[in-house]
């Protein structure tokens, strides 16, 4: 099984990650920063110690948080192959979220995983 929470906290993006890719952040000045902090699902390890991630949010513009089938139905292995599908104005704009989920889309006739997106600006 897989699990992920997260919060913020005084300006502090936390998590814990059971299985799913780490989060990604936007900066301020449009920068793609994948984040590390994943450990192993859940119930793989009787002794497992899952860590407390964390990341200053500072110089932050967006997160991003997704599982595996996000990219994956789209035959894709990192997060900027999708943003690269983007326009400038995109990414910066309201509308970005709607834009990112647009970009990913794959055809319904192939096999796909479930995926999930959570923009956070």
């Amino acid at each position: 099984m897989t699990l992920l929470i997260s919060f913020i906290e005084n300006n502090t993006l936390h998590w814990f990650n059971a299985g799913h890719p780490a989060p990604c952040v936007i900066t301020t000045q449009g920068k793609l920063l994948q984040l590390s902090g994943t450990d192993p699902l859940l119930g793989l390890s009787d002794d497992h110690q899952y860590q407390h991630y964390r990341y200053d949010l500072s110089d932050v513009a967006q997160i991003l948080l997704f599982t595996d089938g996000w990219l994956d139905n789209q035959k894709m292995s990192d997060v900027d192959q999708i943003i690269a599908k983007l326009t400038h104005d995109n990414l910066h704009s309201e509308e970005f979220a709607y834009a990112l989920w647009q970009a990913s889309q794959v055809k319904l006739s192939a096999e796909i995983d479930d995926a999930s997106l959570i923009v956070i600006k």
